[in-house]
């Protein structure tokens, strides 16, 4: 089943999508990544297909980035998010060929590792690893893994996160230079993606149909923004993400 036939296998399928895609950017909108941690691994264990869910949660979260980058425009640090985009741009047509040749099966059991580590790094050794504000290396190394993890994944976040707590910014400054640095990113895959030929009209339907689910994620994560205990929801997610992440591992083990 693909993303597309979701209303097509009755309201429960359709409610589940819709929770997921929610609870993605309620997380999203909130401390300012991890949707797709949360959205792209759950649809992808529920569903697989990820060639055509990594393009389309990408077009859900685009709003929500541009209404945050919009509205807090003046905290944007200009000097480092060109700097991180031109590093990352090769790397997201490049991770882009590998979604769209690989097969499906290996990239999912790929996407396990890849989220348990990042649910294991949160939960355990976030506040254990502190990078200092460093030059050019980390910005290329940053680059290149968010480039990779996001065109293949939609996951770009885990390198951008050590990055931005090099740099010591305040909660809502490191929420804004995330999504907007997301954004950026975002407009370019799209614009890969389509040039690679992921985007159809279904999809755009599909898109549609989700945007008020994406869109009350929105509202509820930015309203949660300044009200919950981040330590306790982002250990929550945590464990959210190592249990996914480990169902994809076992239901894609290729031995």
């Amino acid at each position: 089943m693909t993303p597309f036939e979701f209303p097509m296998h009755g309201i429960g399928t359709f409610a589940l999508v819709g929770v997921i895609v929610f609870l993605g950017q309620v997380v999203y909108s909130s401390i300012g990544f991890g949707a797709a941690l949360v959205s792209i691994s759950l649809l992808s264990l529920f569903f697989g297909n990820l060639d055509l869910i990594v393009p389309f949660f990408l077009l859900l979260c685009l709003p929500v980035e541009a209404w945050v980058s919009l509205r807090d425009w003046k905290q944007l640090n200009f000097s480092s998010t060109w700097k991180i985009l031109l590093a990352m741009s090769p790397f997201l047509v490049a991770g882009s060929f590998f979604l769209k040749h690989v097969e499906d099966g290996r990239l999912l059991f790929l996407m396990g590792i890849v989220v348990i580590t990042t649910g294991i790094y949160y939960l355990k050794y976030e506040k254990k690893l502190h990078i200092k504000r460093a030059g050019p290396w980390l910005t290329l190394l940053t680059g290149a893994g968010s480039g990779l993890l996001g065109s293949l994944f939609g996951m770009s976040g885990p390198p951008l996160v050590i990055y931005y707590q090099s740099l010591s910014l305040s909660k809502s400054e490191f929420r804004v230079a995330l999504i907007s640095i997301f954004f950026g990113m975002g407009l370019f895959r799209a614009a890969v993606y389509s040039w690679m030929g992921f985007y159809s009209v279904p999809m755009i339907h599909a898109v549609l149909l989700f945007l008020p689910f994406s869109l009350c994620g929105l509202w509820l994560g930015n309203f949660m923004h300044h009200k919950i205990n981040e330590a306790h929801f982002r250990k929550g997610i945590s464990i959210l993400l190592t249990l996914s992440g480990l169902l994809l591992v076992l239901k894609h083990c290729p031995i």
